[in-house]
């Protein structure tokens, strides 16, 4: 039999992570509302509702106030997709290189 590890590539790919891009925006997930769907508060202090998208839906678990990557659609302003969770390794990174502020998890209570 042969046996396909998913962790082993994640553990490979913990150190690179997705920058934003016009279209993006970084968030923090506020309220966890059932079949995929999250309110998450982004970065421009717009709350949104946003679904996770389905190749990562299985693999990674989403909790309240991660921090994610939100794609926004191009005819609904006030909904979105979660492209992806940060860790706390690239979180700090984030952090580093300015591009979220560092009380940014600090936003939801």
């Amino acid at each position: 039999f042969f046996k396909f590890s998913l962790n082993k590539k994640l553990k490979n790919n913990i150190g690179e992570y997705t920058e934003k891009d016009n279209n993006q925006s970084y968030g923090i997930v506020s309220k966890l509302l059932g079949n995929c769907r999250f309110m998450v508060l982004c970065d421009d202090d717009v709350e949104r509702l946003c679904h996770l998208r389905g190749k990562i839906r299985n693999r990674m678990w989403i909790r309240h106030k991660d921090i994610v990557l939100v794609s926004f659609r191009e005819y609904e302003i006030n909904k979105g997709d979660i492209i992806m969770r940060y860790t706390p390794k690239q979180i700090k990174k984030l952090i580093s290189s300015a591009e979220i502020p560092e009380d940014f998890d600090k936003k939801i209570i």
